[in-house]
């Protein structure tokens, strides 16, 4: 079993080099390739798993979706648009990074902080209602942030009204959603006019939406 096990995975490494490197030449040189779908059945540790995407051949080797793929061994798959780059990590090691607390200071001079479990928000719609984040905003830039520094480094170009530098940058994470929540504790407590906003960001694709209070 333990054989098997490493020479699936050792299977899915292959095939993750491949497409990688496949997805390089072809936006590279801009060539078409005919891919053919194919029936063929996928078994991991002798169990067969069904996928969305279609298996598909192309000049005689076999294409199957990365994606889905990794998320059935528990890996996480991000996007990255502005390196054109493909992320894998393990579940246990995004877990390892969830329940860690972290802080310290960003470029800019502002402070960050992130608490481990007691900065994940089970419900991001509970969290949004409390506090009055109403006002929906797509935005149409996307950023891939892995880590809570990362993300407080985005929360810092995209929160309105901006940070100042005595402000501190707070990073959460809604499972239910996998998304960064980033706020600002204001060193400032006066209120804010216009109001406030906080940000989320998708961790697999990198897409951003604004929550703001009324008026900003």
């Amino acid at each position: 079993m333990k054989k098997y096990i490493n020479t699936a995975l050792c299977c899915l490494f292959c095939s993750v080099l491949i497409i990688v490197i496949a997805i390089n030449v072809y936006a590279n040189s801009n060539k078409q390739f005919t891919a053919t779908q194919v029936d063929y059945k996928i078994l991991l540790n002798g169990e067969e798993k069904q996928f969305n995407m279609p298996i598909v051949n192309i000049d005689g080797n076999t294409y199957i979706p990365l994606r889905e793929t990794s998320e059935k061994f528990g890996w996480q798959v991000i996007w990255n648009a502005e390196g054109s780059e493909i992320l894998l990590s393990d579940a246990e090691n995004k877990e390892k990074m969830l329940d860690t607390s972290v802080e310290g200071m960003l470029d800019s001079g502002n402070k960050y902080e992130f608490h481990g479990e007691d900065s994940c928000i089970p419900n991001l719609d509970e969290y949004r209602e409390t506090w009055n984040f109403t006002v929906e905003t797509k935005l149409d830039a996307t950023e891939v942030a892995e880590t809570p520094l990362e993300a407080a480094k985005i929360g810092l170009r995209y929160i309105s009204p901006p940070p100042k530098e005595a402000d501190t940058i707070i990073v959460r994470y809604c499972s239910e959603t996998d998304v960064w929540v980033l706020s600002v504790r204001r060193a400032n407590p006066a209120p804010i006019p216009g109001g406030s906003s906080i940000l989320t960001i998708n961790l697999s694709d990198g897409s951003m939406v604004r929550y703001s209070t009324p008026g900003v």
